[in-house]
C-alpha cells in the first residue's frame, strides 16, 4: 500500500481528537457528535448486540483489564461491570478528560484512566488479564511496537479483544480514503492482513466480521445491519460487515 495511507503520528492523531472534541474541526458523518459522546454509546442497542456478548466471553469477573485507546470512554461502562478492575489510557488530552468524567458521573470505582502512549504502557510485565482494542490497531504510528508493548504488560495465557473496521465495506473504505486521520485502515482492514500482523506474538483464537456501528443510528444503516447479520443472510453477506471482531491468546 502507497505510503500516502500510512497512520498519521501520535501527536498528529492527539491533536486531530483534541481539536474535534473542541469543535475547532469537523468531519460531517464521523463528528464528535455522532461518534464520541461516551455517554451515550453504551447504550446503544448495536452495540449492545455485537460487542457486549462478543467481550463477555473472553473477560472474568477477577480479571484486570487494560482498555488501550479508550476515547472518550464509551466502552467503559460495559467493561468495567465485567471484570474487577480496569485500566484506560489514551494519547489524547480531551478523551482523557471525557473519561475522567464519565468514570465520575458513574461512579465507576474499579476503573482508572491514564493519559499514555500505547508505545510506552506504564505497567509492569504480565499485569493485565485481559486487553480490549476498539478502532485503535489502524491509527498506530507503531503497531508492531505497541503489540510488543501489549504483549509484555498481558499475563501469559490471557485474551486481547480488538474490534477494527472492515475495509471491504466500501462505504468504509471510501470513508476512509476521505479522512486523512482513518488512512491507516488502508494498509490494514482484511482478515488475512491482520492474521499477520498478530501472528509473532499471539494465537488467533477468533476472527468474525462484526455489525457494531456506534455512528449515527440511522434507521436504514441499522435495517443493513440486521439485514448483513440476519441467521439467513449472514453466510453470504456478513463480509460486508462496518467490523471485524478478533479474539487472541498470549501462549502460555
Amino acid at each position: 500500500m502507497p505510503r500516502l495511507f500510512k497512520a498519521p503520528t501520535s501527536a498528529q492523531t492527539a491533536r486531530f481528537y483534541d481539536d474535534l472534541i473542541a469543535g475547532r474541526t469537523r468531519r460531517g458523518l464521523w463528528g464528535a457528535e455522532a461518534r464520541f459522546d461516551g455517554g451515550l454509546i453504551s447504550a446503544k442497542g448495536s452495540v449492545k448486540r455485537h460487542f457486549t456478548p462478543n467481550v463477555a466471553q473472553y473477560i472474568g469477573p477477577t480479571d484486570t483489564v487494560l482498555d488501550v485507546g479508550c476515547g472518550s470512554g464509551g466502552f467503559l461502562p460495559i467493561l468495567s461491570g465485567l471484570c474487577a478492575k480496569l485500566v484506560g489510557i489514551d494519547i489524547t488530552p480531551s478523551f482523557v478528560g471525557k473519561s475522567r468524567e464519565l468514570v465520575e458521573k458513574l461512579s465507576l470505582s474499579n476503573t482508572e484512566i491514564i493519559q499514555e502512549s500505547c508505545n510506552h504502557l506504564p505497567f509492569d510485565n504480565d499485569s493485565f488479564d485481559v486487553v480490549v482494542m476498539i478502532d485503535v490497531i489502524h491509527h498506530m504510528e507503531d503497531a508492531q511496537g505497541s503489540l510488543k508493548e501489549v504483549y509484555r504488560v498481558l499475563k501469559p495465557g490471557g485474551n486481547v479483544i480488538v474490534f477494527e473496521p472492515n475495509k471491504l465495506n466500501p462505504l468504509v473504505y471510501i470513508m476512509c480514503m476521505l479522512d486523512p486521520n482513518e488512512q491507516g485502515l488502508l494498509r490494514l482492514g482484511t482478515k488475512g492482513i491482520y492474521r499477520r500482523l498478530f501472528s509473532p506474538y499471539f494465537t488467533v483464537e477468533r476472527i468474525t466480521y462484526n455489525g457494531m456501528l456506534i455512528g449515527p443510528q440511522k434507521r436504514l444503516s441499522l435495517a443493513i445491519s440486521d439485514l448483513i447479520n440476519h441467521q439467513r443472510t449472514r453466510q453470504l453477506l456478513g463480509w460486508l460487515n462496518a467490523r471485524m471482531f478478533i479474539a487472541l491468546k498470549k501462549p502460555q
